[in-house]
Parts: C-alpha cells; sequence; structure tokens
C-alpha cells in the first residue's frame, strides 16, 4: 500500500480548504469589530467598552459565508435606564 493516496485524503484537503479564511475575509471581519468598537465607543453612558470576537473567528474555522459572533460589554450606570428597563434588569430584585 506505500505510495498510495488514501481516497480521503483528498475530500478532507478540499474540505479544509473551503474553511480556510481568506486574507479578505479575515480583514474584513477585524473591519467590522472595529466600526462597532469606534460606533459604541463615543457613547457617553458606556465604560470600559469591549467588543470581544468568539467563535469560529476566532479558531480560525470560518470562510467569507460564515458569520461573525461578537460579545459587546462594557459598564453602563443602571439608573441612566428608564425605569421599564430597570424593572426588567432587577425583575423585582430590590437595586
Amino acid at each position: 500500500m506505500a505510495g498510495q493516496v488514501d481516497p480521503l485524503t483528498p475530500a478532507l484537503q478540499q474540505f479544509a480548504r473551503a474553511l480556510s479564511p481568506t486574507t479578505a475575509d479575515y480583514e474584513k471581519r477585524i473591519n467590522l469589530i472595529n466600526r462597532v468598537r469606534n460606533c459604541l465607543s463615543g457613547h457617553p453612558k458606556i465604560n470600559r467598552l469591549e467588543v470581544i470576537p468568539y467563535g469560529s473567528f476566532i479558531s480560525g474555522f470560518y470562510n467569507s459565508a460564515s458569520d461573525l459572533d461578537i460579545a459587546v460589554c462594557g459598564l453602563m450606570d443602571a439608573y441612566s435606564l428608564p425605569s421599564r428597563a430597570r424593572a426588567e434588569i432587577f425583575k423585582g430584585q430590590p437595586e
């Protein structure tokens, strides 16, 4: 069997290439992360803003058709929110 290629090998290589991001795929996602960060960083009520990618972008298994998972985290004074929003957040718990 020496010298023979497993028939599954080309299919797996093609699959790996399909899941490999291009430079353009990477740059498009970095650009979007930066645009979200820049858009929200000017908000006067949000402190310590972080836009954190996760999922396939971090693992490197994405392509041009993949979505982009991001978490948007920051601190906001709860008392600056409308009372209905505070009621939903605290759900009857003491503020």
